[in-house]
């Protein structure tokens, strides 16, 4: 089976404009699994199957939006990584290479538990 993951700053972003593709995604059907920053409360797309079957996903927002257009969205790729793959990347090899990210680029350094 194919499958997406749909990533958003926040739920209201997948709400307001990425619920169509969700939704067509599911009917073709694909797997849709969904990431986005924010609180994830009251999820109002109950019927799309990444909420049926828990794979939306609450990127952390400890620092930085990882999924904008920043030099740190590197670290949202690699977060989704671990997330959806922790055989191929752990988190303790993100916690590492977030660290190194921060240390070299900004001048300080982070533990794993602050990016959540």
């Amino acid at each position: 089976m194919p499958s997406v993951l749909i990533t958003a700053s926040t739920f209201s972003h997948i709400v307001n404009f990425h619920l169509p593709y969700l939704r067509r995604f599911r009917e073709l059907g694909w797997q849709v699994d969904v990431a986005c920053g924010g609180a994830m409360r009251d999820i109002p797309f109950a019927d799309v199957t990444a909420v049926k079957n828990g794979t939306v996903y609450q990127m952390p927002v400890g620092f930085e939006a990882w999924d904008s257009p920043v030099p740190s969205g590197i670290l949202g790729t690699l977060w989704m990584l671990q997330t959806l793959h922790p055989e191929l990347y752990t988190a303790e090899q993100f916690a590492a290479d977030a660290d190194e990210f921060y240390s070299t680029f900004y001048g300080f350094h982070v533990a794993l538990d602050q990016a959540a």
